[in-house]
């Protein structure tokens, strides 16, 4: 709620929307980790022991498949952010310096 009370001109929404981005999917990730650890225990209760992995609908190489294009698609989001970071800020200031052309 704290990010609301921002001005909306200094609220970099491409960044804000990268970032919320990889918070879903880093979620997602740690999801799937403890599914892929608990499922033993997972069915030996009864209100989880409908979950996939423990039912046998989802394999566990596939929901390790499935967890590396998590963490894949949380590193590229990781880099895309760099650019929304000070040190990319810095590298544009240093580009504008030496003379080179960014675009």
């Amino acid at each position: 709620l704290a990010i609301l009370s921002l001005p909306v001109a200094g609220l970099d929404l491409s960044f804000t929307a990268l970032l919320g981005t990889g918070v879903f999917v880093m979620c997602g990730a740690g999801c799937m980790i403890n599914n892929l650890w608990d499922r033993d225990v997972d069915g030996r209760i009864t209100q989880t022991r409908v979950r996939p992995l423990v039912s046998g609908d989802v394999t566990p190489p596939r929901s390790a498949t499935f967890l590396c294009a998590q963490l894949s698609l949380w590193l590229g989001l990781h880099w895309r952010g760099q650019d929304h970071s000070d040190g990319g800020a810095q590298k544009e200031q240093m580009h504008a310096c030496s003379g080179v052309n960014t675009n």
